[in-house]
């Protein structure tokens, strides 16, 4: 069978590739899971869990490499938003993908809107 391309040449098959990359990031993420330390990483790492629908995320986990894409980031980003009750530029996500990243930027930063 002949590869199945898309409307712009790429082959579908693959990207398939980057289905058993995360499937092994996941695995490997639940090997070496670390629990969340203080309450901002908690509850980072509780919104990536939500996002991404998995039932844990530990907080060295990067968001990308568990399936996170920008699109998922928007939604994580507006979840944190609301926990938090203040603005988060979306870039951060992608300068901080890890829960204990994000957190400490966050924290860093204070609890109100910069």
């Amino acid at each position: 069978m002949g590869a199945i391309e898309l409307l712009d040449g790429t082959d579908r098959r693959s990207m398939l590739g980057d289905r058993n990359a995360t499937e092994n990031a996941v695995s490997q993420a639940r090997a070496r899971f670390r629990s969340p330390s203080t309450p901002r990483e908690e509850l980072v790492a509780g919104v990536f869990a939500r996002v991404l629908g998995m039932d844990r995320v530990g907080v060295d986990d990067s968001f990308f490499a568990l399936g996170g894409d920008s699109l998922s980031a928007t939604r994580l980003m507006a979840a944190l938003e609301a926990e938090l009750d203040r603005d988060i530029p979306l870039h951060l996500m992608f300068l901080h993908p890890t829960p204990t990243g994000l957190a400490a930027h966050l924290s860093d930063h204070g609890s109100t809107p910069d």
